[in-house]
């Protein structure tokens, strides 16, 4: 198989909070947006999202799907992204 280049990313991020089931009142400290940050192998990317995998997996099987663990982010929640490119050695 060949060599080829591995782009991933770190995002920093702002989205939903979930605050469960529990009672809160109006003005509770858990009713906020929540900042994450989060890296991974870019899976797919258009103008409104961009989705991460945590695994990538390089596969002599063309029928393996490569990609494990994907979480897509809406672009208009992120603060910040830093790409970065990887050759992978053989």
């Amino acid at each position: 198989m060949p060599k080829e280049t591995i782009k991933v990313c770190c995002i920093e991020w702002e989205d939903a909070c979930i605050v469960g089931r529990d009672q809160v009142g109006k003005d509770s400290k858990l009713l906020n947006l929540m900042n994450g940050f989060s890296c991974g192998v870019i899976v797919k990317e258009d103008k409104k999202m961009i989705a991460l995998a945590q695994d990538y997996f390089q596969d002599d099987n063309p029928n393996a799907e490569p990609y494990r663990t994907v979480t897509t982010y809406p672009k208009s929640g992120i603060k910040r992204i830093h790409r970065m490119r990887f050759k992978q050695r053989k």
